[in-house]
């Protein structure tokens, strides 16, 4: 009989024969797949003791209930049989999306508590299992997987299983079914307050004829239902963002006058089916836009920088990330290493990893783009000490670099490994991952994938493990790694590199016990793949710059890079020329820079954001156009007096900006901070602008923009009363997920910080 000391020997005894029928003894009830909140998935309770890592038992697993055996041994839980197992507590609160369809793969993610790295993720229909493939420990709350086409339509529980065997059931939460549900794309705007309620526009694939629009909690609790049109309208006869399919529109109010400050799901809900998508998140703030709960701590970088970019990315609606790329340590040296952090839908940061891809050039002082798959590292310095003071010494870079944020397009599919009697591979349970790199025939994508799924296997005896896989379906393969755990019983998800260089025209590989393991580990979710040249450079190299991401009135997008420190003309210094390039919609292709329409004044070390009607007030759709944008400069280092003003401009025909002025309605010269903001960064939500610290603990916010078709004017800007203990500049930022994050920096321009704080907005 297998007692507590089972580890991962039930699940992996299955998988290896191939079995995936247990009998289950959890006593999970279920959340309402259709409204509800998922309550009352009572998973068991455990302590916190380390897992066991002993020799697993390889016999049949005993389905009986917990003997007195097993309750004698302290410091257990229980299995999915009833058994008992090693390990923590592990909890599984909510799945999103909670639907999929029979004829296409769907990528949920796990909500809960206690979930090591990296979990089994199962669909259980009685007694069978499916496992999920491309499972992503994404943080100790969170987990991702995704569920293969061809899964039989039917009402599913998702079973989440640690290594250790503790496993934790969300019963009948997850649904397949015949038709696609619906995928909420847009949300504009996405924010509102309790003073008026607001007017949306929903955008999305998959909506039905009687589709309605609701609002819920992040708890997905239904608090009210929109007021919306019957019938969405087909935007496109064929939209990628939808797979070729048909995109739909509808639009609605949100009554925010009547809702709690906080974060909200936008539901919409194909009523037939019974299917429906969410959309995270919507933003709900007090009347004058206060940032809500205050700053709040999270995980740090592993290495303190300042003069760094920060960006968002996602790999799809389930896989979020924060990027922290360059930057200058203490010392002034300028960093290459890049970081990435899981985000959840609601704004739980994970732990940051350093990338194994670094930038091909040191660069603090540079500005940093993402559109679509592609972040993009834009001048900047490698001068040590190069970014900081009022004349930086620095040498500009002109160059730009790009990277692919990883999917699982390029990752080859494993199976099932066979244990062989041959062989001095020792007895015990052993982890693989098998990863592609590609050729660089096509820069875009090469370089080593993200790892297959984990197989693994259990040895009862001295032998060895034969791998198979197939071919990824993206790129051309120059050659396949192999990485394993170092020793029998090792933890899963800590492979190290096994076998390289296996020829592109082999699938297969046998460990026979004889290939030593090394330290390189797999790549992560989130990881970019080689950063390149991108294949187009500045007009004019520039550091302590800023750039944005803009549409054009046809909807054509832009990169807009504004000012830095560099040569404008013939004279080095502070810059106020800008310049553009079109940038194609899935961020692969850049086209040429040329000058742009200067600032009005000259700025480095500012901030430089978009406002159009996603970000933009209420009144905005009723005074200008769908794809209206302004381009906002605010605070940095200006040359005399300094930069504590603020301008705007409309973005025009192919990028080309207007003239830049002050939104306050006065001269460009006026207005603004009532202080220098040297080293800030400016994000804007729901017409307000927000211009962080900057050599400063405060937040300057400004009221509510108010829009017309050709021009925006801020009342004033004040205290938004959400201040940090001490002052910092030259720090990143980015908003995700209804957060504004802010990662790195420097309090007094000789540290460099790992410090990362986040704030509902």
């Amino acid at each position: 009989m297998i007692g507590s000391r089972r580890t991962l020997g039930i699940l992996a005894f299955l998988a290896a024969a191939g079995v995936f029928a247990i009998a289950c003894g959890g006593d999970d009830s279920g959340g309402d797949l259709v409204e509800e909140a998922d309550a009352g998935n009572d998973a068991p309770t455990f302590d916190t003791s380390a897992p066991d890592t002993s020799t697993p038992d390889t016999s049949v697993p005993d389905t009986s209930m917990p003997d007195a055996a097993d309750a004698a041994d302290a410091n257990v839980g229980m299995n999915l049989d009833g058994g008992a197992c090693d390990g923590g507590t592990v909890a599984a609160t909510s799945i999103t999306p909670k639907f999929g369809v029979t004829t296409d793969k769907t990528t949920l993610t796990v909500s809960g508590s206690g979930f090591l790295a990296t979990p089994k993720l199962y669909l259980k229909s009685g007694a069978t299992l499916t496992p999920l493939t491309s499972v992503a420990f994404l943080s100790s709350t969170s987990v991702s997987g995704t569920v293969p086409s061809g899964v039989a339509a039917g009402t599913y529980d998702v079973v989440v299983v640690n290594p250790g065997d503790c496993a934790a059931v969300l019963a009948g939460s997850f649904k397949v079914v015949a038709d696609p549900a619906p995928v909420v794309l847009t949300v504009s705007p996405e924010s509102g307050t309790t003073q008026n309620d607001v007017a949306v526009t929903i955008t999305g694939c998959n909506f039905a004829t009687d589709g309605t629009a609701k609002l819920a909690t992040v708890s997905a609790t239904l608090v009210e239902t929109l007021q919306v049109n019957v019938t969405p309208t087909v935007l496109n006869a064929a939209d990628a963002a939808c797979g070729g399919s048909p995109s739909y529109t509808m639009t609605g109010t949100i009554n925010s006058k009547a809702l709690a400050v906080g974060a909200y799901l936008v539901r919409v809900k194909n009523t037939t089916a019974g299917t429906f998508g969410d959309y995270a998140s919507f933003v709900v703030s007090n009347p004058t836009g206060n940032p809500t709960g205050g700053w709040k701590a999270g995980p740090a970088l592993n290495t303190g920088r300042r003069s760094l970019g920060v960006v968002a990315g996602r790999i799809d609606d389930a896989r979020r990330f924060l990027y922290a790329v360059g930057g200058e340590a203490a010392d002034g040296t300028a960093l290459k290493t890049i970081e990435v952090a899981p985000v959840d839908r609601f704004g739980q940061l994970g732990t940051w990893t350093i990338g194994r891809n670094e930038l091909t050039t040191p660069r603090s002082g540079l500005t940093v783009v993402r559109q679509g798959s592609y972040v993009y590292a834009i001048g900047g310095t490698s001068t040590k000490g190069g970014t900081g003071g009022a004349t930086p010494a620095g040498t500009a870079l002109s160059t730009i670099e790009r990277a692919k944020i990883l999917d699982l397009g390029g990752a080859p599919k494993i199976t099932d490994p066979n244990v062989l009697a041959t062989g001095t591979l020792p007895k015990g349970t052993f982890y693989y991952k098998v990863a592609a790199v590609l050729t660089s025939a096509v820069p875009a994508t090469a370089g080593e994938t993200l790892p297959s799924d984990e197989a693994v296997a259990t040895l009862a005896a001295t032998g060895s493990v034969a791998l198979t896989w197939a071919a990824p379906a993206d790129g051309t393969v120059d050659h396949y790694r192999v990485y394993r755990t170092k020793a029998a019983d090792g933890a899963s998800g800590a492979e190290v590199l096994l076998k390289d260089n296996i020829p592109p025209g082999t699938l297969t590989y046998t460990d026979t016990g004889a290939d030593a393991p090394g330290t390189i580990t797999p790549l992560v979710f989130g990881e970019t793949g080689p950063w390149i040249d991108a294949g187009q450079a500045l007009f004019k190299a520039r550091l302590d710059t800023a750039a944005a991401i803009v549409p054009d009135p046809t909807g054509a997008l832009f990169v807009e890079v504004a000012g830095g420190w560099g040569t404008c003309v013939a004279t080095l210094g502070i810059m106020d020329c800008t310049e553009k390039s079109s940038i194609s919609a899935d961020g692969a292709t850049l086209g040429a820079f040329v000058a742009n329409t200067p600032l009005s004044r000259p700025r480095m070390r500012h901030g430089l954001a978009v406002m159009t009607a996603k970000n933009g007030p209420p009144s905005f759709t009723a005074n200008a156009t769908a794809n209206t944008a302004f381009l906002v400069a605010a605070g940095g280092k200006g040359i005399n007096t300094g930069a504590n003003t603020v301008e705007a401009t409309l973005v025009g025909a192919t990028g080309v900006l207007g003239a830049w002025a002050n939104p306050n309605g006065g001269a460009a010269s006026g207005g603004g901070f009532a202080n220098q903001r040297d080293g800030i960064q400016l994000l804007i939500s729901s017409g307000y602008g927000y211009a962080l610290f900057g050599g400063s603990a405060t937040v300057d916010q400004s009221s509510q923009a108010a829009v017309t078709a050709t021009s925006i004017s801020f009342a004033n800007w004040s205290n938004a009363s959400a201040n940090l203990a001490t002052p910092l500049g030259r720090y990143g930022a980015a908003a995700e997920s209804a957060y504004f994050y802010v990662a790195g920096g420097t309090t007094n321009d000789t540290d460099a910080l790992a410090t990362v704080y986040s704030i509902l907005h």
